[in-house]
């Protein structure tokens, strides 16, 4: 099981990129005119990537509240 460092490390990460994705769409519409028609997969794919950076972070602060509910109960050892 990772320690509280570590799944907060990982939640950062994920969202960082997730943010660095949407930064190079909104790029990609910018240089383009607003026209995203000119490269439909880089939204399909950057949607994509989106959301499965989000479903991580969930997943990290899901883990994170739990150890946190766990260390709460054992009076406050974080494993």
């Amino acid at each position: 099981m990772r320690n509280s460092f570590d799944l907060i490390n990982s939640f950062n990460t994920n969202l960082a990129q997730a943010e660095s994705v949407l930064m190079l769409l909104f790029v990609n519409f910018s240089e383009n005119d607003g026209d995203f028609s000119l490269n439909p997969y880089i939204i399909e794919n950057a949607i994509t990537n989106i959301q499965s950076l989000i479903l991580n972070a969930k997943q990290d602060g899901n883990e994170l509240g739990e150890l946190l509910m766990n260390t709460k109960n054992q009076g406050g050892k974080d494993e």
